[in-house]
């Protein structure tokens, strides 16, 4: 008899855990851009020239490229109104913390301009690295969505 693995879901409640799901952070960034697709949402680490968001340099964020014209209208006016004196730029970065913060603050989803990005560190899914205290991390494939767990959790997991 064939034995049947059940895939782990992410839970309801976005917040409630240290590490987002890939779908709780998709769900963070459709408030201020609703085309975003779960498929579209990348994890890494982004280097960025931008001095005004020094707090997101070097973190493991979640994140995905979109259009002006796919962000929501009230986005759009904000953003508008923040470049008028400057080159308005048509792509942009949206990103979410994977991790949560020490003050327990709900995550937000941030926007830059693509021009902003220096460099881009993408982990695949079934990727490891290192963070939070040098914590070996595995981005790891459930079903149709990704979750971040350490990495001892997923060994001991495999041999379950």
């Amino acid at each position: 008899m064939e034995q049947q693995t059940q895939v782990k879901t992410a839970p309801r409640k976005t917040d409630a855990v240290n590490v987002v799901w890939r779908s709780h952070a998709a769900n963070i960034m459709r408030n201020v851009c609703p085309s975003v697709k779960d498929k579209e949402v990348c994890l890494g680490r982004l280097k960025l020239n931008d001095s005004s968001h020094k707090r997101l340099q070097g973190y493991v964020v979640f994140y995905a490229l979109v259009a002006r014209k796919d962000l929501s209208l009230k986005k759009r006016i904000g953003l508008w109104w923040k470049e008028r004196k400057s080159k308005k730029s048509d792509e942009y970065i949206i990103m979410v913390k994977a991790f949560k913060n020490e003050r327990n603050k709900p995550r937000k989803a941030f926007i830059l301009p693509l021009s902003s990005l220096i460099e881009e560190k993408e982990y695949r899914p079934n990727d490891t690295f290192r963070a939070v205290t040098n914590t070996e991390w595995r981005y790891a494939v459930r079903g149709q969505d990704c979750e971040i767990l350490t990495e001892t959790f997923y060994q001991y997991e495999k041999r379950k």
